[in-house]
Parts: C-alpha cells; sequence; structure tokens
C-alpha cells in the first residue's frame, strides 16, 4: 500500500555553478551540489500499520541547468531548471523480490532579471 506525504521544508543548498558563452549575449549554466534541508511542517497519509516518525533533518543532492541573456552590461534574464532529490527518507515498497526506497524529491523552474547595482569603474 502507497501512502501520501505532503510538507514545508527550509532547504539551504551549497551549489557550485560554472557559466559559458553559448553566443554574443547568450550563457548557459550547469549546477551541481548539496542541500540541508529541515521539515518544518508535514502531514502523513500512510496505511495506519506503517510507522511516519520519520527524520526531520535530511540532506540532498541539487542539480540544475539554464540559460542567462544579458541585455546590457547591467542586467540579463534568465530561466533555470533546478532538482533537488535523494532527500529525506520516507519509506519503501517490496515488490517482485526488488525493494524500493521512497525519498522526498523538489523540481523548480525559476525564472527573472538580474541587475548589477554596483558602479562600472
Amino acid at each position: 500500500s502507497y501512502g501520501m506525504f505532503e510538507g514545508n521544508i527550509i532547504s539551504v543548498p551549497i551549489t557550485f555553478k560554472w557559466e559559458y558563452r553559448i553566443y554574443k549575449n547568450l550563457r548557459g549554466n550547469i549546477k551541481l551540489g548539496l542541500a540541508s534541508n529541515y521539515e518544518i511542517k508535514s502531514k502523513y497519509v500512510f496505511p495506519s500499520d506503517m510507522d511516519t516518525d520519520f527524520s526531520k533533518f535530511s540532506v540532498s543532492v541539487n542539480y540544475g541547468t539554464g540559460f542567462s541573456y544579458f541585455l546590457s552590461k547591467k542586467t540579463c534574464v534568465y530561466i533555470d531548471f533546478e532538482a533537488f532529490n535523494f532527500g529525506a527518507y520516507k519509506g519503501n515498497s517490496e515488490g517482485l523480490g526488488l525493494s524500493e526506497n521512497y525519498h522526498t524529491d523538489n523540481t523548480l523552474l525559476n525564472f527573472g532579471i538580474k541587475y548589477d547595482f554596483k558602479k562600472q569603474k
């Protein structure tokens, strides 16, 4: 029997980002890192015989990719995709002699505008 988990988590990622030029003002990036996660709110809907006393703290792997387009030396627009996988353990299932573990996963699509407020020299 499967269950459901809903929750709110504070995540503090440490991410390494490599940015490279694709064409003129267009740049791409690749990100990889780890995130420290703490569950601040949780709702479990599991069978009554299943233990839901899971740890509120976990570490996950985060990775992503994205693009930035520079409108000027100080302004760019961007879009990024990020995933936080292999987070907190939330149970497992047995089937055909194989066991599958379930962990929290999050995927994010970010877009926005970046502006550099520093004075140019």
